[in-house]
């Protein structure tokens, strides 16, 4: 459990460095702006410069490699499959061709070009969520958000589900480890008829864990809204550095796109 909470938790975030003191509002905002800037971005230079950008500063901050490659792998296998299907399916130059049974597949340069430039965006898109998720605490983020007019109820209800994803995670591992005592994950039958009594176990108690939590808001007060934390007037001084920001990330866009184009 202690590996899981330091990989899906705000613990980084919730330390002392020159990144997490900053307004929450301003990194939400830049991160949104290093999204765009990636996701319309025609060559990959924009997205890689992202890339390597976000990665140094979470190396800076020390966050662990382990940590990093752990919450990149999910996204890097469905990387390589849409990279892969992207590279084999589009484009009519051939680079190379291979049979599989029975089957021609030929890799082509302009599905390589077009794969290449998914990958980076996603890569640069995912590293700049990763960022923003090392330096900001959850309830800041849940601020800011309602700050930017986000629905009250997504909001509390992404709150619901952070503070009780962990609460879950937890009698999951419970559970496995009494089915492993028992050896429930000898053989290949049987350790489907666990994974099938693991599940079922893990809905029932969600269910169980939902109602008892509502009656517990209840007896504290409930009416159909949660107290949410209050930010200070952003000031002219933010508005100052968030404008400079946005500007050098418009800047380093043009003149990557310029450089980039034929």
């Amino acid at each position: 459990m202690k590996h899981t909470f330091t990989l899906f938790s705000d613990y980084f975030a919730l330390r002392d460095n020159w990144l997490t003191r900053f307004d929450p509002r301003l990194k939400v905002l830049v991160t949104l702006a290093l999204i765009l800037s990636v996701v319309f971005s025609s060559q990959a230079l924009m997205p890689l410069l992202v890339l390597t950008l976000c990665l140094g500063t979470m190396l800076i901050i020390r966050v662990p490699i382990r940590i990093l490659l752990l919450r990149f792998a999910p996204v890097a296998g469905v990387l390589i499959v849409l990279v892969g299907l992207r590279s084999f399916l589009v484009g009519v130059t051939p680079l190379w061709t291979f049979s599989v049974l029975g089957h021609d597949l030929t890799l082509t340069s302009e599905g390589v070009r077009e794969g290449a430039l998914i990958g980076s965006r996603v890569a640069g898109a995912i590293s700049a969520v990763m960022l923003s998720s090392f330096i900001t605490p959850a309830p800041q983020l849940y601020a800011t958000l309602l700050w930017l007019r986000a629905p009250k109820v997504w909001v509390e209800i992404a709150a619901m589900v952070y503070r009780y994803v962990f609460v879950i995670l937890e009698r999951a591992r419970c559970t496995i480890l009494s089915q492993r005592a028992r050896l429930g994950y000898v053989g290949t039958a049987r350790s489907l008829h666990s994974v099938g009594i693991l599940a079922g176990t893990v809905f029932m108690r969600a269910f169980e864990q939902a109602e008892s939590t509502h009656r517990a808001m209840l007896a504290r007060g409930y009416t159909g809204t949660m107290p949410t934390g209050k930010l200070l007037p952003i000031g002219m001084r933010r508005l100052a550095a968030l404008a400079s920001i946005f500007g050098l990330i418009a800047a380093l866009y043009f003149i990557l796109e310029r450089c980039a184009a034929p």
